[in-house]
């Protein structure tokens, strides 16, 4: 082969080596820029761009201070990465939180059914995420009233339906708002309190006879103070 190239004239050396530079860029462009010809190479290649370009948006806050955000999803299903939200600090994050009522995670997985399924989808698929979530919480909750044989649960006038029938009042309910929870139809509030509920935070609580007196006592002078400040309501000091 040695004897063979040096025999070559220039041209000739230059169409024997064409095809295999060709080939050689060929395996080069499609290394740094082009599409992947199996979905484990494209997993592979997807990581790793992606762990690099976090420790650069990592380095770029700690060098600057310049904050960042990074939000990923596959295009495909034959795609096997999984959605992903990078935020440069607890700032960032908080930020979506407040204005968006998500954490990045969940606008990741959000932000992937859209590019999957589409607007109609993405609606379709939270509409039924909401939807299974409320039928979750109603069950947790009934079922927890059952145990203390409550056929029937009111949230409308809990007081007076239930915690004077039966006894029972409501421990750490975490909305501002004590409502049946199929009103609801906030995704973070179905989480709250499913999350609450199911981890004992809240929960429906069977008080003792002494219990229930003391709390009857509390309710009726709460009554009384509210007539006297309000002397024309009905029963008022002034209610002739």
């Amino acid at each position: 082969l040695k004897d063979k190239w040096k025999a070559m004239t220039p041209e000739e050396r230059l169409t024997y080596t064409e095809a295999a530079r060709s080939s050689l860029q060929d395996q080069r462009d499609d290394k740094q820029g082009g599409e992947r010809q199996t979905a484990y190479s494209a997993y592979h290649d997807a990581r790793k761009a992606i762990e690099r370009i976090q420790e650069d948006l990592h380095t770029l806050n700690c060098r600057s201070g310049i904050e960042s955000a990074l939000f990923v999803s596959h295009s495909s299903q034959d795609h096997h990465y999984k959605p992903l939200a990078y935020c440069s600090s607890n700032t960032v994050a908080s930020f979506f939180t407040f204005f968006f009522k998500e954490s990045p995670p969940n606008l990741a997985c959000q932000m992937e059914g859209y590019i999957l399924l589409g607007v109609d989808g993405a609606v379709r698929k939270h509409t039924n995420g909401i939807m299974e979530l409320k039928k979750q919480t109603l069950n947790t909750l009934a079922g927890e009233a059952v145990k203390f044989n409550v056929s029937q649960m009111y949230y409308s006038n809990f007081d007076e339906n239930i915690t004077t029938k039966y006894g029972i009042k409501v421990i750490g309910w975490p909305l501002n708002k004590f409502c049946l929870p199929g009103d609801l139809t906030s995704r973070v509030e179905f989480l709250l309190l499913y999350h609450t509920w199911e981890s004992g935070m809240a929960r429906f609580y069977k008080m003792t006879p002494q219990e229930l007196e003391d709390w009857d006592n509390a309710q009726f002078s709460e009554r009384m103070r509210e007539t006297e400040m309000d002397p024309g309501a009905p029963g008022g000091i002034n209610d002739e």
